[in-house]
This record gives structure tokens, C-alpha cells and sequence, in this order.
């Protein structure tokens, strides 16, 4: 028994120290408090225009796609293009490229007439690049447009990106979603008719 109290008390020790070290390593210094106050400046938020894509056959299905770089399934999303201004909707531009880009990533043909404009999410969360907290400004749109009757119901791989369809929640339930993207989920969640 005392063995085994020696064991806890120096495995103890052992992870209080290595936590300290880390703390001094990893401490938050001048460049991390700069970017966290130029992150405040709306001029130097992040904006991603998500797409909201519901399945054909009702069954309360959403297209995510698997990003390598959050290493987690998302909504698809692309950077917007325009200058971002707090309270002003998407540009034109924005809008002819996401449905550029839609297209070209998934295979659904999407015209201007085909997004519903559904709101912004502000969101201050840790880049998985950067491994700093940066700004996102998300503004979510509802596509219109049926997929293809040749898409699979769960799975699908279009242009070399992993697709899938996902209810909502499944998504609440995926511990990965809920760490990296919940605020975007249930964003989605509220404006959907279909959970």
C-alpha cells in the first residue's frame, strides 16, 4: 500500500510540474493580446458564408463536408469575398462566389434566386491553424436547389471532398461538432422547420 501512495504522489508531481512548465511556455504574451484586440475591429473579423443544404426526401438530413483542416465535419463554407460591415447583408459578389464554389465542391447547381438569406452568428473561438482566438463572423444561407437524384443519403465524395448527411442531432451528439462548431448548429438548428 504505501508503494502505491508513493506511486500517486510522484505521478502527482510529476504532471503538477510538467502543467507549470507548460504554463511558462505556453503563456499569453504581447503578440496573442495584440491579435485578441485587433480581433475586435470588425474590418479584421473572419466571414464565411455557410451553406445550408437540406436533403431531398425530408428526412432531416444537412450536407456537411469533412475539413481537413478543423480535422471535423462542417457545414460547407467559404470565405466572403466583400468587405464585412456589421448589419449589412451579403454582396452581390459574395453571392455569385459561393455559388461558384458550391457547384464546383459539391455538384448541386445553385443560382442567386436559390439562397435564402437566414442571419449572422458572431463567434470568437481558437483557429485550429493558428491555435490563436480569432473573430468569425458566419452568415448563414438556406439553399433552395434539390441535389442530385444520384447523391447517396449519408455519404458521398464529389471533387475529392468527403461529404455526408447529417441530422441535427446526430450533429449535437458528435463530440467533435459540439467542440469545434456547436454555435454554428444551433444557429442552424434555430431557423430549420426540421431537427
Amino acid at each position: 500500500m504505501k508503494v502505491l501512495l508513493f506511486i500517486v504522489v510522484v505521478m502527482s508531481f510529476i504532471y503538477t510540474l510538467y502543467l507549470f512548465v507548460e504554463s511558462i511556455l505556453k503563456k499569453y504574451n504581447y503578440n496573442i493580446l495584440y491579435y485578441d484586440i485587433e480581433a475586435l475591429d470588425d474590418s479584421k473579423v473572419h466571414v464565411f458564408n455557410i451553406i445550408v443544404q437540406k436533403n431531398n426526401d425530408n428526412n432531416g438530413k444537412y450536407l456537411l463536408f469533412y475539413s481537413k483542416t478543423w480535422k471535423c465535419k462542417l457545414f460547407p463554407n467559404y470565405k466572403s469575398v466583400s468587405k464585412y460591415k456589421k448589419g449589412r447583408e451579403p454582396t452581390q459578389e459574395d453571392i455569385e462566389n459561393i455559388c461558384l464554389l458550391y457547384s464546383m465542391n459539391t455538384g448541386i447547381n445553385i443560382t442567386k434566386n436559390d439562397l435564402q438569406y437566414k442571419g449572422e452568428l458572431s463567434d470568437l473561438k481558437q483557429s485550429e491553424n493558428d491555435k490563436v482566438n480569432k473573430h468569425y463572423i458566419f452568415r448563414f444561407f438556406l439553399a433552395e436547389p434539390k441535389p442530385n437524384y444520384y447523391m447517396s443519403d449519408t455519404k458521398l465524395q464529389y471533387d475529392g471532398r468527403k461529404h455526408y448527411w447529417m441530422t441535427i442531432p446526430n450533429m449535437l451528439k458528435d463530440r467533435n461538432i459540439i467542440k469545434k462548431n456547436k454555435k454554428v448548429v444551433d444557429y442552424v438548428k434555430s431557423f430549420t422547420s426540421i431537427s
